[in-house]
This record gives structure tokens, sequence and C-alpha cells, in this order.
């Protein structure tokens, strides 16, 4: 019978270490299983995050349509998502705070004339572009 380097032999039945028997089995077990229900937890817990992003995004680019139906113009490049907490024009206002993202950062705003308003959070680092999420304000294209 061929044993892996980890298990030795005792009383012809391999074990972990001498004198275990069903301890060091369940302790082999109990491992196995922890680092299986992490890592499930780590893509599960990871994927809300992006997730909740997302969803905060998508509550912005609604006010910022309120915002554009309400003004006439989407707000600038320089106030940013700052507007939204501004007094409307009728006496209102749209939000009493912005959100975060889910990494404890402010939510960017970059208007431009050719693809409108884009809001983005960096995601869980800032230096790696290809987690950035991106949500653009179609209806927020200059007219």
């Amino acid at each position: 019978m061929r044993t892996f380097p980890f298990l030795m032999r005792w009383n012809g039945h391999p074990r972990l270490w001498p004198g275990t028997g069903f301890l060091g089995f369940a302790s082999v077990v109990f491992l196995v299983t922890g680092g299986m229900v992490w890592g499930l937890h780590h893509v599960v817990f990871r994927s809300s995050l992006r997730e909740r992003a997302e969803f905060d995004l998508r509550q912005l680019d609604g006010d910022l349509d309120e915002y554009f139906h309400r003004t006439g113009h989407a707000p600038a490049k320089e106030k940013g998502l700052a507007a939204l907490l501004e007094e409307m024009p009728d006496g209102t206002h749209l939000r009493q705070s912005l959100p975060t993202d889910p990494w404890g950062r402010a939510y960017e705003y970059e208007a431009t004339p050719a693809s409108g308003v884009i809001l983005r959070s960096r995601g869980a680092d800032t230096a790696n572009r290809a987690d950035d999420i991106i949500h653009t304000c179609a209806s927020l294209v200059e007219r």
C-alpha cells in the first residue's frame, strides 16, 4: 500500500501521527472544511461588495437624471456629485448625504461631452484599473 509522506503507519493503519486515531482524522477534516468555507465566503463577500457598489452607482444615476430634469443640465465637473446635496430651484434637496463605496472611498464623477457622465468606484485597490466599477449615465450625454 502506498502512503503519503505526511502519513505514518501505526499497527498497519495510516495515521497522521501515532496514537491520534479519530482525533487526527477529525482535525484534518476540520481544517479542509474550514478552508473550503473560508474560500467560498471570500468569493461571495467580494461579489456582494461589487453588487453594492453597482447598486449605489445606479441610485446616483437616477439622482443625476432627476437633477438634469430639474435644472436642465448635468452638474459641472468641478462640483461633481456634491451638486446633488445643494438646494434645487424648487427648494428641495435630492440627497442629504453621498454614499461611499464599499471600501470607504468616495465615488468619482467625470463629465465629458462625448460620453456624458461616468461614475466610478476604484474597487478594492486603487492602483489596478481592472477591478474598477464603472457606470455610464447614458441619459446625460450632451444633446
